[in-house]
């Protein structure tokens, strides 16, 4: 008697070809459910690939992380009483623009590439461009400075 798991057979297929693509097994076994996912021939495979799925994710850290590696290179800083230009990106602009500055949804600017001057980003904060919502009305003159400080930290 042959153990045959519980998968949906799409699953196989997808498995299927990729190991036969790294020479497991041959495609002409005839078998729905081929030996290869019964022997522990492919147990060093899996294994590796779990592996290598858990490091490159423990790698590659997340935006979340890097804010708050920001906040507290921020904190470690001495921050004065002025405003957190982080803290204000993080409620009002990450939506479009991303945690890295990167992501560009609505037509918002990569930040990371941005060549505006300090001057050019409070100008554009406060007054609005195409899409982007003016923060005139929304937030003071020090938390606007704050987020175009905060914005240069973001270049690459």
């Amino acid at each position: 008697m042959r153990f045959r798991p519980i998968v949906p057979d799409s699953f196989y297929t997808f498995l299927k070809t990729l190991m036969h693509l790294y020479g497991f097994f041959s495609l002409g076994s005839g078998s729905k459910y081929p030996d290869v996912f019964t022997s522990m021939r492919t147990l060093p495979f899996l294994i590796v690939l779990i592996y290598s799925a858990a490091l490159l994710t423990a790698a590659c850290g997340s935006a979340e992380e890097q804010i708050n590696r920001r906040a507290a290179a921020a904190q470690a800083a001495g921050a004065s009483s002025s405003p957190d230009g982080m803290a204000i990106f993080r409620q009002y602009c990450v939506v479009c623009h991303g945690a890295d500055g990167k992501l560009g949804l609505n037509g918002a600017k990569d930040l990371s590439a941005s060549i505006l001057t300090p001057e050019e980003r409070i100008n554009i904060i406060t007054n609005g461009r195409k899409l982007m919502t003016p923060f005139n009305e929304i937030l003071s003159a020090d938390e606007i400075k704050a987020v175009a400080e905060y914005t240069q930290t973001l270049k690459k």
